[in-house]
């Protein structure tokens, strides 16, 4: 079976976006917490990222709005999360900040590991 050329790049992407995400999250977790949290007390970084997601999230989900049960789905997913991430950084500013501020050591793992896992599934499909 064999997949469209967009699907594989836009997995290939998320997969290794992830990878990056989870090594920097677990090589550098105190120092990852502290740059969250004063992230969130900067509303011009807030509406930025929040432009940043929304142009990524968009066109990954204007090109890959695939619903099936392969790691397809897990692409298209990642899409819309990153979509409706940047539309609440920019719509909820308030809800981004008061997540932000509760960052810690436990969830920095927790993502981190899930970040690990997402990417290297997806990586393993696309390849």
């Amino acid at each position: 079976m064999e997949f469209s050329d967009v699907s594989v790049f836009i997995g290939r992407f998320f997969g290794f976006y992830l990878l990056i995400v989870a090594v920097a999250l677990l090589v550098n977790r105190k120092r990852l917490i502290s740059i969250v949290k004063s992230f969130a007390d900067n509303p011009a970084l807030m509406i930025f990222s929040g432009f940043v997601n929304l142009v990524l999230g968009l066109l990954a989900v204007m090109f890959h709005n695939i619903w099936v049960s392969d790691w397809r789905l897990v692409v298209t997913i990642l899409a819309w999360l990153t979509l409706v991430k940047g539309l609440g950084r920019w719509f909820f500013p308030d809800v981004a900040k008061k997540m932000a501020v509760k960052v810690n050591d436990r969830w920095v793992v927790i993502t981190a590991l899930s970040c690990l896992v997402v990417g290297l599934y997806l990586l393993s499909n696309t390849f």
